[in-house]
């Protein structure tokens, strides 16, 4: 905040999120949902839009994530 001064944007992000927290995590939850769904030809979005292969642990035949979950 320093480098940036007071950000109107962050703050009325903080508010919605702080005052409406389920509906607004369910609307991002569909938001990304329909985006994965329907626009991850467009090569732009592909690195906004989460996929479960991306995700540490996550994806179809993903290893472990750190040699601690390793099976011995």
């Amino acid at each position: 905040m320093a480098r940036h001064g007071w950000r109107i944007d962050r703050a009325v992000h903080n508010y919605v999120y702080y005052a409406f927290y389920h509906p607004y995590v369910r609307a991002v939850y569909h938001t990304f949902r329909f985006l994965e769904r329907y626009f991850t030809w467009f090569t732009p979005l592909r690195p906004i839009v989460p996929r479960p292969e991306d995700r540490p642990g996550g994806g179809a035949g993903a290893g472990p994530v750190s040699s601690a979950e390793a099976p011995a």
